[in-house]
């Protein structure tokens, strides 16, 4: 049920109280639904209801798996966890991934085949996948608003590989070979002026500290990071060169920041990158 089938509804009973039911009512319509001071609710367990004294809402419940694939009941699967956040992430930066082979999506998310097609499955179950002559992502902007809120405890902590004191300003490879992609604060310069810095790398070389005069000892300032993903085989193709890691990527270790100025140079960035997108 979305917002404009409520408002077809409820015209000529503008003074009774409108109740939503349906089998899942999406973030953007139920939104919606509380601005207008409409009642809803749905099978996941979303719902608006406001009589006398009382307030129930309640957000952001996702349909169970209702059977697994042995035909016994189950629980829902986790849409958000460490590996299946990478399937998530490469299609939200990369949407037409969605319609590519399972092998190829497998191959920029760093995950296996299986995995990959899993969390297909799962977003489809989470209405965020549509499936017809081709597949389209749907509620997009609550994918993500749903993936960056499960970062910070979910994928980032197992991208970890180090983390050093030390000058955030030129810095070098360990060795010419060695690509560095930034994030964080450094990425969004222009926006914010940076205290910390975030790279990924594809593994860590125990030259990188040594070259550039990091410590560990000492608050740390920089996070060094594993590069999961495969640029390479990405719509993008293989002859873009990055110094940064894509734009969600960014926004996410800036959210996951905590900071507030680091918070509104991410808010900054997702508009930005909105405005590009619909050129």
């Amino acid at each position: 049920m979305s917002f404009t089938d409520a408002g077809q509804l409820a015209r000529g009973k503008e003074d009774r109280p409108l109740l939503v039911l349906g089998e899942r009512i999406s973030e953007r319509s139920a939104a919606a639904f509380r601005k207008a001071g409409i009642q809803y609710l749905d099978a996941a367990g979303n719902a608006y209801l406001a009589f006398g004294t009382v307030l129930v809402d309640i957000r952001g419940r996702r349909p169970q798996i209702a059977r697994s694939k042995h035909g016994r009941s189950g629980r829902s699967a986790n849409l958000f966890s460490s590996r299946r956040a990478r399937v998530v992430f490469a299609v939200i930066t990369w949407p037409d991934l969605v319609n590519a082979s399972i092998r190829k999506l497998a191959a920029v998310a760093g995950v296996s085949p299986g995995l990959a097609h899993e969390a297909l499955v799962l977003l489809e179950q989470n209405g965020y996948l549509s499936i017809g002559s081709s597949r389209e992502l749907r509620d997009s902007d609550a994918l993500l608003d749903h993936w960056v809120a499960s970062y910070p405890s979910g994928l980032a902590p197992t991208l970890r590989l180090a983390e050093f004191a030390g000058e955030i300003e030129g810095v070098q490879p360990a060795r010419p070979d060695q690509p560095i992609l930034v994030s964080g604060e450094v990425a969004v310069a222009h926006a914010v002026r940076p205290t910390s810095l975030t790279i990924y790398v594809d593994e860590l070389d125990p030259m990188l500290p040594i070259v550039n005069h990091w410590r560990s000892d000492g608050p740390p300032n920089i996070m060094v990071r594993r590069k999961f993903w495969q640029e390479s085989f990405a719509p993008d193709g293989p002859s873009v060169r990055r110094s940064k890691v894509p734009w969600t990527l960014i926004y996410a270790d800036l959210m996951a920041s905590g900071e507030p100025r680091q918070r509104a140079a991410a808010h900054e960035l997702r508009q930005d990158s909105a405005a590009l997108r619909e050129k």
